[in-house]
C-alpha cells in the first residue's frame, strides 16, 4: 500500500536563504541574456531611483534655505509701514523743537522739558529698530538714496554733490524707507 504521506517543510530556512533559492530559480528559468538584460533594467530602475531621490532631497534643502531668508527678511522689514509714519512723526518733532528753542521764553520749561523728552524717546525708539538718517549735505549725488529737486550754484560744492538738503532720507537696515530731498550742483 503506497503511502501518501506529505513530508513537513523545513521552516528553519532563513529568508537570505530563500532569496537564494529564488535567485537560483531565476538563473535556471532565464537564459543567460535575458538575465543580464533585466539585471541592466534593474539598475536604470534603481539609478533612477536614486538620481530621483538626490534632487529631491537638494530641492527640499533649497526650499528650507528660501524659507529661512524669507523669513528673515519678513522679520527684519515687518515694521517698515510703522517706521515710514514714525519718520513723518519724527520730522514733525524736529520742527517743533527748533520753533521751541525760538520760542523759549515765553514756554514754560516743563513743556520744553516733555518737547524734548518726547523727541528722545522717538530718537532711542527709532535707533532700537535701525532707522538712520540719509543726511547726505556735501556728499557724490547717489540716486539710489537722494532725490534731486532742484540744482545748486554754490562754488564751493563740487559738480555732481549734493548742495542742499531739503528733507532729510531714512533707511531702515539699510533698506531705503525715504529719499533725502536734495539740490545738485551741475
Amino acid at each position: 500500500m503506497p503511502t501518501d504521506e506529505i513530508e513537513p517543510q523545513n521552516n528553519s530556512q532563513s529568508p537570505h536563504t530563500n532569496d537564494q533559492a529564488s535567485n537560483d530559480q531565476l538563473t535556471t528559468e532565464l537564459p543567460r541574456g535575458e538575465f543580464e538584460l533585466k539585471l541592466d533594467e534593474l539598475q536604470k530602475r534603481c539609478d533612477d531611483t536614486w538620481d530621483k531621490l538626490i534632487r529631491t532631497t537638494a530641492e527640499f534643502d533649497n526650499y528650507k534655505k528660501r524659507s529661512q531668508k524669507e523669513l528673515e527678511t519678513v522679520r527684519k522689514f515687518a515694521v517698515e509701514d510703522f517706521a515710514s509714519e514714525l519718520v513723518t512723526i519724527y520730522d514733525s518733532l524736529i520742527a517743533g523743537n527748533a520753533l521751541c528753542e525760538s520760542n523759549k521764553e515765553s514756554l514754560p520749561n516743563q513743556f520744553i522739558e516733555g518737547y524734548n523728552m518726547t523727541l528722545s524717546l522717538t530718537q532711542q525708539l527709532m535707533q532700537r529698530i535701525k532707522i538712520e538718517e540719509v543726511n547726505p549735505i556735501n556728499q557724490k549725488f547717489d540716486p539710489s538714496f537722494h532725490q534731486a529737486m532742484g540744482v545748486c550754484s554754490d562754488d564751493d560744492i563740487e559738480v555732481g554733490f549734493v548742495g542742499q538738503v531739503l528733507q532729510k532720507g531714512y533707511t531702515l537696515q539699510g533698506r531705503l524707507l525715504r529719499p533725502a530731498l536734495v539740490t545738485v550742483k551741475k
